[in-house]
């Protein structure tokens, strides 16, 4: 339950800098063959953050506590 609680945070932080007509998030959770998928959707018009590598980087201020999901 703490992933979840964890990815409805981050998509509550993500929507609320958004006009309240474009803040929509979708949520869908299946059990399909003993696997469960998560899918969260929702709009984002932040700066992703990207290493040299390509991994993506932590928006948040305190990186060393916070990943990237």
């Amino acid at each position: 339950m703490c992933v979840v609680g964890n990815l409805v945070d981050n998509a509550i932080e993500a929507v609320i800098a958004l006009p309240i007509e474009e803040r929509k998030i979708n949520i869908s959770i299946e059990h399909l063959k003993g696997n469960v998928f998560i899918n969260i959707h929702y709009p984002y018009e932040g700066t992703i953050k990207k290493n040299k590598d390509g991994d993506i980087l932590s928006s948040k201020h305190d990186i060393q506590n916070h990943g990237i999901g």
